[in-house]
Parts: C-alpha cells; structure tokens; sequence
C-alpha cells in the first residue's frame, strides 16, 4: 500500500501541477496541545494513588501504572513525584479560584459572600475528595515543606486575595466596624477546618447543618455590629 496523501494539488501559472502539505500546518500548536492533554491526563491519574495511599508511599511506578504509561514516559512529562503533587494542587486550585473570583462579583453583602464561600467549599470538596485529600492529608504522608512554605502556600495566598479584597469592600459597603483581616482569618479558619472534617468522613448531612449555623451565626454578629 502507498503512503496516504495528506496535501492539496496546486496550479501554476506554467501548467504545472504541485502538491501542498498540509502536515507542517500548525504542527507546533497540535504538538503543544497533545502534551498539555497528556500532562492533564497523568496529573489526573495521578491523584488517586497520592490520595489513596499518601506521598510517601506512593512511588513513580504506582503513578505509571495509575497513568497506565511507561515510566520512561512519565519521567518525561515530570522528573519527581513531588512536582506531580504539587502540579496537581496547583492547577486544581487555579481553576478553583478562577471560578469563585467570576462567581463574586455581583454580591452586595458579607452575608452572601460567606454563605456562598462556606457552600461551595463544601460542595466542591465533594466533587473532587481526591484533591481534598492531598491539601488536607489527614492521617497520609505529605510533603509539609511544599504545602506550608513552597510555592502551593505562596499561591493559594495570592489566589485568595481577590476574594479577600471583596470581602473588604463588602465590609466596608455594609458599614460595619469589623476588622477585615481578622473577618478573613475567622472565614477561611472555618473552611479549613470544615475540609479537615470531610477527609475525617463526617457526614455530609451533619456538614449541612453546620455551614448552616455559621453562616447564622455570621449573620446575627454582622447585624449586631
């Protein structure tokens, strides 16, 4: 059989027929785009083992196999486990705060923005238990270095103040006399040990109830100030 054409015929002035390839069109771009497909697929792979297992005991190998790649292959999307950890974190809470930043905008009160904070933590927490396990490794080894002190920490600060900075706004707007990097501090302590809680295996209902009574809670100090 002959090779499969994958060009397009060409007239010239002179009546000769050419062939144009089509294969060199946007070839970097679909290069480019097939290695952000794969890296997305390992680092989605990838979450089960670290979760399931913890960082420590969870090897290269255990990751080639969730991945179902060769190691060599791995190894050339990621040199380390620690930078699939940390890619895992990082692109899973970009895409996070992408969509509570566009979610905020319009609120016109703290109420809100904490009712809607405290929710949607929870909801998406259980949308993606996997990755609260790694942010959250209750009872599994982690990297503390890269969660406390390395770039994660750095980003996911960064990443919360435009939401902290809505809630100044918002605090500001409502006239109240609360002090807003202690309001902030108070709100995200709450989700933190709210998500502690889902990777201990609280009931989901019992949870309910609780951001319920916060968010009651919230609203009656708001009012009193």
């Amino acid at each position: 059989m002959g090779t499969a054409y994958t060009g397009r015929l060409a007239f010239r002035p002179n009546g000769h027929i050419s062939t144009i390839s089509l294969n060199g069109m946007g070839t970097k771009e679909r290069h480019q785009r097939e290695k952000q497909e794969r890296i997305a697929a390992i680092l989605a792979a990838a979450k089960r083992p670290f979760a399931r297992r913890g960082f420590q005991e969870t090897s290269m190998s255990d990751i080639a196999e969730a991945c179902e790649l060769g190691k060599a292959t791995l190894y050339y999307y990621f040199p380390s486990k620690e930078e699939i950890y940390q890619e895992i974190i990082l692109s899973s809470i970009r895409e996070y705060h992408r969509s509570l930043e566009e979610s905020i905008i319009g609120f016109q009160t703290p109420v809100e923005l904490v009712e809607y904070l405290a929710r949607e933590h929870l909801r998406q927490a259980y949308l993606d238990l996997d990755f609260i396990r790694l942010l959250f490794p209750v009872g599994k080894s982690a990297p503390g270095h890269l969660l406390q002190h390395g770039s994660v920490a750095r980003e996911l600060q960064a990443m919360r103040t435009p939401i902290q900075q809505k809630m100044q706004e918002l605090l500001v707007k409502s006239d109240t006399e609360v002090d807003t990097e202690m309001f902030s501090s108070l709100l995200w302590s709450y989700i933190s040990g709210l998500c502690h809680k889902i990777v201990q295996g609280y009931p989901p209902e019992d949870l309910q109830q609780e951001v319920q009574l916060f968010i009651h809670i919230i609203t009656a100090y708001l009012k009193r100030e």
